[in-house]
């Protein structure tokens, strides 16, 4: 199962597309797949004012001819930029190869890549039994190895003066856990295991039926409920038949449209909080603004946004201010989905600044 979160911090690699690693960031990046590609028009009706039917290109008059090879530079700029994409999210090493024929052209990644860092000042340095080209900065090496010689045991333990003090852990909070109400008064606690699980099989759906086929979301619904551990403890009738309707309504069809990020994994570090991690469930980006849209199963609802509970605030409060750092120059938006009547519920940034602020300041009077 490819996932853009990682459950927990550790050891682990995330294979993804470049599509779908947009908006995130790892310390290693992998490139490996960068040799020479054809760039095709697949298409068999070339667009137009005139809509084109797609002969051989020795075929094609010079009108049809200069069509064709736009679509192709398009096509040719988009890659371009996925690249530039792709080559970002490294932190501190970006590592680009390729297996087979980079091509003549020089159209490849990866023949785009070594032009470029043979301006930026790169050497051919031995690995193994292979060289490689690298651009570096800082010192790689460190000095030479020193050998002491085998380790030899103490013959008794040091003595200790004093007792040690604590090992220091970082602690990764959860935007749902600054505190305060998440549901209204009468509604049902998220604290409920049946509300909880009711709630996360929404989510589970959410995430994934947009993406399938319409005549097979309601099968692949049945699946994936059945899947899912301890959905039978559940009452889960009309669940599927809630979510599918929610996803074919015109009003939301901007919300799950192809190139929204679902399910996006995001970390910061947040003044008077620390680092914080969370799942954003819908991120919608565009040249100047950053939306955020959270899903919410509560079963009675806000009249408008001054009623929202707080502690819904607070962790839309914290999504804003992590998305604030990750893109500074763009305007940020939050969003709920309320899924019991498919209403999208705009939340003004100056009231969950405020919510996030009364979270600092309750952290700042804990000891």
């Amino acid at each position: 199962t490819v996932k853009r979160q990682v459950d927990a911090q550790g050891d682990q690699i995330r294979v993804m597309t470049v599509h779908g690693a947009k908006g995130l960031e790892s310390p290693i990046v992998i490139l490996p797949d960068t040799a020479e590609r054809q760039n095709l028009i697949k298409a068999q009706i070339l667009p137009g004012d005139l809509p084109l039917w797609k002969t051989t290109k020795g075929d094609m008059p010079g009108a049809m001819v200069a069509r064709h090879d736009a679509m192709a530079e398009r096509q040719t700029q988009e890659r371009l930029r996925l690249l530039y994409v792709a080559m970002t999210r490294a932190e501190s090493w970006l590592i680009v190869g390729a297996a087979g024929e980079t091509g003549k052209s020089g159209t490849a990644w990866h023949d785009i890549v070594a032009d470029g860092m043979v301006h930026a000042g790169a050497v051919d340095v031995p690995l193994v039994d292979m060289v490689i080209r690298r651009v570096e900065n800082g010192d790689w090496h460190g000095g030479p190895m020193l050998d002491h010689g085998p380790a030899r045991p103490a013959h008794q333990p040091a003595e200790v003066l004093s007792p040690l003090p604590a090992p220091l852990r970082a602690t990764t909070l959860s935007p749902s856990d600054l505190g305060g109400a998440k549901v209204l008064a009468g509604d049902i606690d998220d604290g409920d295991d049946t509300a909880k699980s009711r709630g996360s099989l929404v989510h589970l759906l959410l995430e994934h039926l947009p993406a399938i086929a319409v005549q097979d979301r309601r099968a692949v619904a049945d699946r994936l409920v059945a899947a899912t551990p301890g959905a039978d403890a559940i009452d889960t009738t009309g669940l599927a038949d809630t979510v599918i309707a929610l996803i074919d309504q015109p009003a939301l069809a901007h919300l799950f449209a192809p190139d929204v990020m679902a399910e996006v994994g995001i970390t910061a570090d947040l003044p008077g909080l620390g680092r914080m991690h969370g799942s954003i469930d819908r991120l919608i980006l565009t040249a100047d603004t950053v939306i955020a849209v959270d899903y919410k199963t509560n079963r009675i609802l806000p009249d408008s946004a001054d009623t929202v509970p707080e502690g819904l605030l607070r962790q839309m409060g914290a999504y804003a201010a992590a998305l604030a750092q990750i893109y500074p120059d763009r305007q940020v938006q939050t969003r709920i989905l309320w899924t019991q009547t498919g209403q999208i519920m705009d939340l003004p940034p100056a009231l969950t600044t405020a919510a996030l602020d009364r979270a600092v300041m309750i952290a700042a009077s804990v000891p």
